[in-house]
């Protein structure tokens, strides 16, 4: 399996002054790579956020 993320609001929050980390999609990466899942990730805001 291949899944395609985006970063901005999908894993990582803008809401307020700092990036935050969405826990319950951040453990659901987890969950589905654990079992084999290739994961991609992108961002508008640059491949510093995918590292």
């Amino acid at each position: 399996m291949i899944v395609y993320v985006d970063v901005d609001e999908t894993f990582i929050s803008n809401a307020g002054p700092t990036q935050t980390p969405i826990p319950e999609v951040v453990e659901h990466l987890r969950r589905i790579h654990s079992v084999g899942a290739k994961l991609y990730c992108w961002s508008a805001g640059g491949v510093g956020l995918c590292t």
